[in-house]
């Protein structure tokens, strides 16, 4: 079981009722995932939402050819897996933990019974959903008409939600996290990432190399906010 302070790291949640709180949290199984572990594929049920209470997860779409592509990373106090609340019952990709993650399971039958007995449960949901729906948008948007650039100082920033130190600005990216990934999420190649964060090591937005990367998440938004991007906070 849950320990209900895990709620804090869960932004639809904290306006809970306290007994929508404590409805939700007894009905939300723990389990701990080692760094690799497959969580979910491509076209399997979708019956469960997933609260990530701590580490990293990403999702990956499969071609018909082989390819493998990074749709996006779930970090501390994301929700995800929640397909089930549409008409489409299958997942689109596979989830993979990036490190040993921590995990709330809360099985389909268990949303709708918080949905029908706690409004405060039910608005949450909506505001939540709301809000991603922008997002991916924005996100939309930003691939089809913003600079290279620009598009990597844009996923670089989006990690940086949860992982990032409010007073230095500075946050490190979880180690399963590699340039391959940042790539596929910036829909950019490898070389060209790579040739990018040599810039960003030279301005000191960026320090640190492979797996040890570390970024100014202050300055990367300075720097968009300069050059005219949207900034979705």
């Amino acid at each position: 079981m849950t320990n209900a302070q895990d709620i804090t790291g869960f932004s639809p949640f904290r306006t809970l009722s306290e007994a929508a709180t404590a409805d939700l949290w007894a009905r939300v199984r723990q389990t701990t995932a080692p760094r690799g572990e497959i969580l979910f594929h491509t076209g399997d049920p979708a019956s469960t939402l997933y609260l990530l209470i701590s580490g990293a997860v990403k999702v990956t779409y499969g071609t018909a050819n082989g390819d493998e592509t990074t749709i996006t990373v779930f970090q501390d106090g994301d929700l995800f897996g929640d397909l089930f609340l549409g008409k489409y019952r299958f997942r689109i990709g596979t989830a993979t933990t990036l490190t040993t993650s921590r995990l709330g399971l809360l099985r389909e039958d268990d949303f709708n019974a918080l949905v029908a007995a706690h409004p405060s449960f039910a608005l949450a949901m909506i505001q939540h959903y709301a809000d991603r729906n922008r997002e991916a948008l924005a996100r939309a948007h930003a691939l089809m008409h913003v600079n290279a650039q620009n598009r990597l100082l844009g996923v670089l920033l989006n990690l940086s939600r949860h992982l990032c130190c409010p007073r230095s600005g500075w946050f490190t990216l979880p180690t399963g996290l590699t340039q391959s990934v940042i790539a596929q999420m910036a829909c950019l190649n490898r070389s060209t990432v790579n040739q990018l964060l040599g810039a960003l090591r030279d301005e000191g937005l960026v320090s640190g190399s492979g797996r040890g990367l570390s970024v100014d998440a202050h300055g990367i938004r300075d720097r968009l906010v300069r050059e005219g991007a949207e900034i979705l906070e």
